[in-house]
């Protein structure tokens, strides 16, 4: 079987050079189904992007995001601007630390969006801007629908979602995380998991510090369970829920790791009776917060 795909990748190699297209997509579509070198894919989503095919072509690479990111970037903006995907090609942007000519032809593709869709646009940002108005599982379709606003129109609907009591405190971090990843410069309130309206810049938002205590408390559960596997797992998801939650304050809470994992694995043996009332007011607050999970 590997024979016979490196048999076909080879023909399909000529082909592509060929542009006959069809027959490209036609040979690796079935090799495809599974994981492939990052290489055939390549040659897979560039015959489609070529065909006109620019959804499934964007669809065939996003599993090997990293590697487009790494190695053909330019490629991946404009599968990304083909598919009106403004924000994240605004957040790919950010992750590859590029700037020029790749911000004013995201701009440029917002321009044309906007002159030549202005139904569609203002359809998507209704649906956006009001999402709290949504039940659970639409909320998540209109989340992802909303990569596709032009970013002042983002902007305005996420900045009054993250205000909004009605939205759970998931999605309105899934949006602050995103205002951080395009690095937006100005100050936004959001609805904290303490229920408090609090005051973030989300481009100054530290990623090094939360990931430092997200480390540390793994490396704690994941102690305490190296004989479980199964309770590693289920409290380190339990904690990265938690963590998530807490965004962006999360190292302002979680001062005192060992007595955060005590407070979640029922173990109140700790030498700081302070610093376990405290993980237990937190991680109250973080229950009532999912009580509405949306």
């Amino acid at each position: 079987m590997e024979h016979d795909n490196k048999k076909i990748i080879l023909e399909a190699e000529r082909l592509f050079r060929e542009q006959k297209d069809d027959e490209v997509i036609e040979r690796l579509a079935p090799i495809c189904q599974e994981k492939v070198p990052w290489k055939v894919n390549l040659l897979y989503v560039k015959a489609l992007y070529r065909k006109g095919q620019a959804v499934r072509a964007y669809q065939e690479a996003l599993p090997y995001e990293e590697e487009y990111l790494i190695k053909k970037f330019t490629f991946w903006e404009q599968l990304l601007l083909a598919n009106q995907l403004f924000i994240p090609a605004r957040i790919a942007l950010n992750i590859k630390g590029a700037k020029e000519p790749f911000l004013t032809q995201i701009e440029d593709a917002e321009k044309i969006f906007e002159a030549q869709q202005a139904e569609t646009l203002e359809k998507r940002f209704k649906n956006f801007y009001h999402l709290g108005d949504q039940p659970d599982w639409k909320q998540q379709e209109i989340i992802r629908d909303a990569d596709h606003l032009p970013l002042n129109k983002y902007v305005q609907g996420a900045k009054f979602i993250l205000r909004d009591p009605f939205v759970g405190i998931v999605i309105r971090n899934t949006l602050l995380k995103t205002l951080a990843a395009i690095r937006y410069s100005q100050s936004v309130t959001y609805i904290g998991v303490d229920g408090g309206e609090h005051v973030t810049v989300p481009a100054k938002i530290e990623t090094s510090s939360y990931q430092k205590i997200i480390n540390e408390v793994d490396q704690l559960i994941s102690d305490c369970f190296k004989d479980n596997p199964i309770d590693q797992r289920n409290y380190l998801q339990q904690f990265h829920l938690q963590a998530f939650c807490l965004y962006p304050m999360t190292e302002e809470v979680i001062t005192d790791p060992t007595a955060w994992v005590a407070v979640l694995i029922g173990n109140d043996d700790h030498e700081s009776q302070t610093a376990l009332k405290k993980a237990i007011r937190w991680q109250k607050a973080i229950q009532k917060s999912l009580i509405n999970l949306h």
